[in-house]
């Protein structure tokens, strides 16, 4: 009988685990070669098809090694520092308005928040009262007071939005989801908020830290409505939607009160203001009173919101996705000449009204100037000749350039030889600055850089622009269109 010693029984024990690695490290050795050899031939593929550019290309372009004087200005200082066009900026720091709206007015501030769209609308009726009742240019309607309602009826909306639309795309899912709740808005959100809320003087519902600095506010809102929202997709029926639903805004009023206190709502007020003879004035009423007595000259249900896309066609109502759960959806009507958008905005500002717009404000635009003119930045002077940055409007809006990031109020016009040369801008960023934050904005920068304005139907007609009757299928645009 053999014996198999114990310090044999190790050795071998150790051989058979030396085995078992050099067979893994084989296969993985194996792996790597396989994938290897996949990696040459797709990069010979891709050399061949002109899809990768090698190391000594890629050297041979690079350009000579020398400093010049613009490689040192490039290198050292802010490039709207030097490539601002002096006679643009001339244009822009003369202001010389042939019609203003009657009145005056101080611009606001919306502060480090996103309300520019509702700051423009409020513009529009506080300029209203101030005209009718002598006040003095400082008065404002609470922002705040409608922006409390805007963060609650968003708030409802999405809980709506999630629970009913099913069939939304993993896609816009995600995009609805990574931020559900916004501080902007529209003209149209601004119209359901005022006629359903009513407006207030700011005396009576002044601004808070979270309504003026709107982002940790947003932040815990989001997080709680995403919670809100995965906890929608166990609900089976309606019934137990609508409680669950009834119950979460009841929380989320409960939120807003503590970030921006209790707002003025059906409770009549009595507010003493001064009016520019220094005489007090005592303005009465309810939220909803006062907007019915601004609306009673304003009319607002007859504002159409005109829209320029050059890719549409023309003099045809528009509207975007998931309206089916608004009451008042949104609608807008493409005119797609642009000097009779310029025409009927002149107009209405000669009849005493003023127009709501949004734009772009990446382009040409200089706070420090408080103005924007077409072409008022040459960057294109600081990069090597032969290479443009132009595009056309369509251009842009097909290719993910365009943008309408802000609202503002037209409030003059400046002519020449008959026609609209500049607008007078009352902007939402504070009343310093040269223009006491009024902007001057050129007409070829408004044709260019302007996507929809608000102007109300009996000046359309006068301008002669037809309204046509509104169809039963009216096209939508979809959510990811800048008119979406």
């Amino acid at each position: 009988m053999f014996v198999v010693h114990s310090k044999s029984l190790d050795e071998i024990q150790k051989a058979e685990a030396r085995i078992q690695h050099a067979e893994k490290f084989l296969v993985h050795a194996k792996n790597d070669l396989t994938e290897a050899k996949i990696h040459q031939d797709k990069t010979k593929q891709m050399i061949s098809d002109g899809k990768i550019i090698n190391f000594d290309t890629i050297d041979q372009w690079m350009p000579d090694d020398k400093l010049d004087a613009l490689t040192m200005v490039l290198h050292s200082t802010p490039l709207k520092q030097v490539d601002q066009d002096p006679d643009k900026a001339s244009i822009l720091q003369e202001r010389n308005y042939n019609i203003v709206l009657p009145g005056n007015a101080s611009p606001c501030n919306q502060m480090y928040s996103g309300r520019c769209w509702m700051f423009a609308g409020l513009n529009i009726f506080r300029r209203l009262l101030i005209n009718q009742y002598k006040l003095k240019p400082n008065f404002e309607l609470s922002q705040s007071y409608l922006f409390f309602w805007h963060y609650f009826e968003q708030y409802n909306d999405m809980l709506n939005f999630f629970y009913y639309q099913k069939d939304v795309s993993p896609v816009e899912r995600a995009e609805w989801l990574d931020k559900p709740l916004h501080d902007g808005g529209n003209w149209i959100i601004f119209r359901r908020l005022a006629r359903k809320y009513g407006v207030v003087p700011k005396n009576m519902y002044r601004e808070s830290w979270p309504s003026s600095h709107s982002s940790e506010m947003n932040s815990i809102l989001c997080h709680l409505l995403q919670r809100d929202i995965q906890h929608c997709s166990t609900i089976k029926n309606v019934a137990d939607f609508n409680e669950f639903c009834n119950e979460r805004l009841k929380q989320v009023l409960h939120i807003l009160c503590s970030c921006m206190g209790k707002p003025p709502m059906s409770h009549e007020f009595s507010l003493m203001l001064e009016t520019v003879q220094n005489k007090p004035f005592q303005l009465k009423g309810t939220a909803i009173s006062m907007f019915n007595a601004i609306d009673a000259t304003f009319d607002i249900d007859q504002h159409i919101q005109i829209i320029h896309d050059p890719r549409a066609s023309d003099l045809t109502w528009f509207t975007t996705q998931h309206q089916s759960l608004q009451d008042t959806p949104e609608l807008f009507f493409n005119v797609k000449d642009m000097k009779k958008i310029c025409a009927a905005v002149t107009l209405s500002i000669k009849l005493g009204r003023g127009v709501w717009f949004a734009c772009n404000m990446n382009e040409d635009v200089s706070p420090q100037l408080q103005g924007m003119a077409k072409g008022l930045y040459r960057p294109d002077k600081f990069i090597p000749k032969g290479n443009s940055l132009e595009m056309s409007k369509i251009d842009r809006m097909n290719w993910g350039r365009a943008q309408c990031n802000h609202a503002m109020l037209i409030v003059g016009v400046e002519f020449e030889a008959g026609e609209a040369k500049a607008f007078e801008i009352e902007n939402s960023w504070g009343a310093t600055g040269p223009g006491k934050g009024f902007y001057k904005m050129t007409a070829d920068w408004f044709q260019e850089h302007t996507y929809t304005v608000v102007i109300h139907r009996d000046v359309l007609l006068k301008a002669d622009i037809a309204v046509t009757e509104r169809p039963s299928n009216i096209v939508e645009y979809p959510y990811y269109d800048i008119f979406g």
